[in-house]
């Protein structure tokens, strides 16, 4: 569960939002792709803030969901195929299961790294902020 604060916290991985609210993830935040892509939507969305997060950065990320998108269609075409050649009601069963799960897992890993490598280029831009100001 995400806590609420209106202090900055000293720890973990947090948000402020346009009130000026601290938002805090749990430690588990990675293990659920609602959590990555809670956090990746927020820093897109509230670290533009504090110019941490450019409109190129949200340019990007769009693309990278783009070509995503189309990657998960191929996929998904590919299922269809493997459901429809499966011999009996278990092969069908484990071929669109085996694929669904294939592809949650790479949006997940999509979105766990898209916000790791945003992550990582907004506080190389607020150490910079920090030196300069």
């Amino acid at each position: 569960k995400v806590t609420r604060s209106d202090e900055q916290p000293t720890e973990g991985v947090w948000y402020q939002d346009a009130k000026g609210r601290y938002y805090t993830y749990p430690d588990d935040w990675t293990d659920s792709f609602y959590g990555v892509r809670d956090a990746l939507s927020n820093l897109l969305t509230y670290g533009s803030n504090g110019n941490q997060v450019t409109a190129k950065d949200q340019a990007a990320a769009k693309a990278s969901y783009a070509a995503l998108q189309q990657e998960i269609m191929a996929d998904y075409a590919d299922m269809k195929a493997a459901v429809a050649a499966a011999d009996t009601l278990e092969a069908k069963q484990a071929a669109a299961t085996n694929a669904s799960n294939a592809m949650s897992q790479k949006v997940y890993n999509t979105t766990l790294k898209m916000y790791n490598k945003l992550q990582a280029k907004t506080a190389a831009r607020a150490w910079v902020s920090s030196l300069l100001h």
